[in-house]
């Protein structure tokens, strides 16, 4: 059974030849990898030769290709992969590589810009994507950014929105679209999204997105909406080139942290539109949890994912997932919650093995259920232990 058949399968609670497994957050594990394949093909391209100008397609097909190439580090490969937006067209036409002294730069010919392209998460954080974050400055306090939002003109001002249309006519879309016609009959495509309220984080900062929310409540529902609107643009791109799977993020929401009634003011309330957005683009969702999420479980139920993920047990709350399967009563698929750190990192084959057959036990409890860890896995994770996590379930297989 190919990847993308036993991924929907599962999902839907059908039978598969073998569980299906979706870690969380490749993207994130194989940055690094990425990156060096990437500057390998532009190595390969300028041959010795300083500085190179760029073509668009050309530089899509490179940031394909090294994501593709990543993957087989892995001796045993998952059931998905995830991919990113690229660059724009007007990125490649204003500027060169350039590799000095072994240093690897983008330099913007127009601004005189130059970017380190060595510097991590670079390709994650393309400059297509720029118009949705706040710049951030030297006087800048990243604990509380929401000075100068006292108006919607000013939330407009600091989201200005970019339609499907647009931002598929600058290309950033591409690189999506050469993955799904490589691997995209075997291999299914996910991206990463954060909800409305968990996108005001990185605009506002902690400090300034609790502050808001209590002080100027109007004002940061309207700034969710915003926000929502914003990134819906992108999923909407992203479905169409190819992606079938969404890992919509909610963090800061928790028991741990906010009230209920905060938690249903403005997270529960805009979370729920917004997945049902996403299902209409014909994606996926993956609602990930962050936090205490068991006293959360009478509302996460309604909000019509098609499965929720959840954190492992960390900073004083507990999250069994025998917990959440019972809590969540059939509403939804639930994908597992191994320990990342505990287990697979530090943990042997043996106790590898063993709490994956726990959790896939637990998970015939379940709507459905896929293998899948709580958090991301540290970058300094040897790939046989992931392997080990994947080949541990292939094997629990009928």
């Amino acid at each position: 059974m190919k990847a993308k058949e036993r991924l929907q399968k599962a999902i839907a609670g059908q039978t598969t030849d073998v569980p299906a497994v979706a870690p969380a957050y490749l993207s994130l594990y194989l940055d690094e990898q990425v990156q060096r394949r990437y500057r390998e093909a532009y190595e390969r391209k300028t041959a010795g030769v300083e500085t190179c100008v760029i073509d668009h397609a050309e530089d899509s097909r490179f940031r394909a290709e090294a994501i593709l190439r990543a993957y087989e580090v892995f001796e045993e490969p998952s059931d998905w992969i995830h991919t990113q937006p690229g660059e724009t067209h007007a990125w490649a036409e204003h500027g060169e590589m350039r590799f000095v002294e072994g240093r690897w730069l983008y330099v913007d010919e127009e601004t005189g810009e130059t970017l380190e392209m060595d510097e991590p998460g670079r390709l994650m954080l393309p400059t297509a994507t720029r118009y949705m974050y706040r710049v951030r400055t030297a006087q800048t306090d990243l604990w509380d950014e929401s000075a100068g939002l006292r108006t919607r003109g000013d939330v407009d001002a600091l989201l200005p929105l970019c339609s499907k249309e647009e931002l598929e006519a600058q290309g950033v879309f591409e690189v999506t679209k050469i993955l799904a016609e490589q691997v995209g009959d075997r291999l299914p495509l996910s991206c990463i999204a954060p909800t409305p309220f968990w996108s005001t984080y990185g605009l506002l900062g902690f400090q300034g997105m609790m502050v808001m929310m209590r002080e100027e409540p109007v004002l940061f529902a309207y700034l969710m909406e915003r926000r929502g609107q914003q990134r819906m643009e992108m999923l909407k791109g992203l479905a169409r080139a190819g992606v079938q799977y969404v890992w919509m993020e909610e963090c800061l929401s928790s028991a741990d942290l906010i009230s209920p009634r905060d938690y249903e003011r403005f997270a529960f309330a805009t979370a729920g539109p917004y997945i049902a957005e996403a299902k209409r683009l014909g994606l996926t969702v993956i609602l990930y949890y962050c936090g205490d999420v068991i006293p959360r479980l009478p509302w996460l139920k309604r909000l019509g994912m098609d499965a929720l993920a959840v954190e492992e047990s960390k900073k004083g709350f507990s999250v069994d997932i025998a917990d959440v399967i019972a809590g969540l009563d059939g509403a939804c698929c639930v994908f597992g919650n191994v320990d990342a750190i505990q287990v697979v990192h530090d943990g042997t084959p043996e106790a590898i093995r063993a709490e994956v057959h726990r959790q896939l036990h637990l998970g015939e409890r379940a709507r459905s259920f896929v293998l899948c860890q709580g958090s991301p896995f540290t970058l300094d994770t040897p790939p046989s232990k992931i392997d080990w996590f994947v080949r541990s379930a292939r094997r629990a297989g009928p």
